[in-house]
């Protein structure tokens, strides 16, 4: 499907003419917030006695704000226009722009695609990442609430081949215990998954709450094609059908099967689910819900995450538990200018990348310890150093040599390895890059006589050295 793709690279100065007005109600909102989320982060700074790192140079800025929403470094037309300009706004302009273009969409339906199936978005054996991705990567670009996503993948029916939703319940295998973990780590930031054979031993979910939460992915049904030329599946939800457990009170007769117990839907509140709706759905408005006190704080705090490195909360499914974090403060403000701001994730971006924290330096002081740079980084008051992702890195060396060929020997071997190779030459959204490709596919070990000596592995090498060495120093490395 073809689509028209604004060039960032080819406008440069449009990031500094680019009219603010039509981010004007937005950009307010996001910058209030950013005032509050300032104010919160520091009281939090002076309450541990901590003095937070001068502000970045706008080169560092620059590139820590492409990598984040865009994927990649700056393209030298932006990057030198941007550095010369004198606009006091000039990085608000610049935010904005990038989180209303489509390297955005299709660089954060990647990262979405990712932290919700924890896997890379290609064919796989259970589902299509590659569906998925599309699926999140176009409700990006029209700007669609994340509750409305996260409604749309726990509820999610249809086909294999064109269902994004689909996809996500076919990640998991259409199972309840499965799915029971999985939408209640990833959505509302708790491991109920320990509690699925005994009681939680470090939080208050019991096996109760497991079982309760299980029995409404009990109807969900995963519908195999075996004849179809090309795989298919399809997810269902059908009318009967409920979680059975063998019943502990019952008498266990050898060579008879256990009596069985059937579990009724029973949300983590206590609550039960209403009625005029399918389980499934009334579990995804009761999870998507503003008075939920999971959901919001679940994605903020995995959205902190990816662009600091580390959650305000850490491990990231352990918001249920009883002791809160010396950061949830700050998470409690995010989720809730989040919640009332219609879950919208770019006004999220806008407000993290609009703070103060996201502007600091990630410098260690040069008169200070260890001791005082271990509490800048601790409590976000230094901007911490991370490596570049996969992703990330590939976009980047992509970007910095501006290569626009095709690669006949990438294409070769992809066709050769088939669906395997295809997997990395046909990601969703990445139709401009492989027009401008740096690198090969190529595989390793190579078929001896005929036959292959061990599973073959794809790796990506680089056409020229000198292309490697441009596209690792625009990177940040040194020679």
């Amino acid at each position: 499907m073809s689509r028209q793709v604004r060039p960032l690279a080819a406008v440069g100065c449009a990031i500094l003419c680019f009219p603010l007005s039509v981010f004007a109600a937005d950009g307010a909102t996001a910058r209030e917030a950013a005032a509050r989320l300032d104010a919160a982060l520091a009281a939090q700074w002076q309450s541990q006695g901590v003095d937070p790192a001068g502000a970045c140079d706008d080169a560092a800025f620059l590139r820590r704000a492409w990598l984040d929403p865009a994927g990649r470094v700056p393209p030298f037309l932006a990057a030198r226009d941007f550095l010369a300009s004198r606009d006091e706004n000039k990085r608000e302009k610049l935010v904005d722009t990038l989180l209303a273009s489509d390297e955005f969409a299709d660089y954060w339906g990647r990262v979405l695609t990712e932290m919700l199936t924890q896997q890379r978005p290609v064919r796989h054996e259970t589902h299509d990442g590659r569906v998925l991705q599309k699926y999140l990567r176009d409700a990006l670009a029209e700007n669609k609430s994340y509750q409305a996503i996260a409604r749309e993948l726990i509820a999610g029916q249809g086909l294999s081949e064109s269902s994004g939703p689909a996809n996500f319940i076919l990640r998991y295998d259409a199972q309840p215990n499965q799915l029971t973990g999985a939408v209640s780590k990833l959505f509302l930031g708790v491991s109920l998954q320990c509690a699925e054979c005994h009681n939680h031993p470090f939080e208050r979910w019991t096996q109760d709450d497991y079982r309760g939460m299980a029995a409404f992915f009990a109807r969900v049904r995963r519908l195999d094609d075996n004849n179809a030329a090309d795989y298919l599946r399809a997810v269902v939800e059908t009318r009967r059908g409920e979680f059975e457990i063998d019943d502990p009170q019952a008498k266990k007769v050898e060579g008879e099967e256990p009596k069985k117990l059937k579990i009724a839907p029973r949300l983590l509140d206590g609550t039960s689910p209403q009625h005029d709706l399918s389980r499934r759905e009334a579990l995804a408005q009761w999870a998507t819900s503003a008075e939920n006190p999971y959901f919001a704080r679940n994605i903020v705090n995995r959205v902190w995450a990816q662009v600091f490195g580390r959650g305000l909360v850490e491990p990231l499914e352990s918001l249920g538990a009883e002791s809160p974090g010396p950061h949830a403060a700050v998470l409690d403000v995010l989720a809730s200018d989040f919640s009332a701001g219609g879950f919208d994730l770019k006004q999220l971006l806008r407000t993290i990348l609009l703070s103060r924290a996201y502007h600091l330096d990630s410098a260690a002081p040069a008169d200070g310890g260890a001791e005082q740079a271990l509490a800048q980084v601790s409590s976000f008051a230094r901007f911490p150093v991370r490596p570049l992702s996969v992703d990330q890195l590939y976009e980047s060396i992509v970007q910095s040599t501006g290569y626009s060929g095709r690669d006949e020997a990438a294409e070769a071997d992809a066709e050769e390895m088939g669906d395997y190779g295809a997997a990395y030459t046909d990601w969703p959204g990445t139709a401009a890059v492989r027009r401008r490709r740096t690198w090969s596919l190529r595989s390793w070990p190579r078929s001896r006589g005929g036959r292959r000596t061990r599973k073959r592995r794809p790796c990506w090498t680089l056409s020229r050295q000198a292309r490697a060495t441009a596209g690792w120093k625009t990177c940040g490395g040194r020679s």
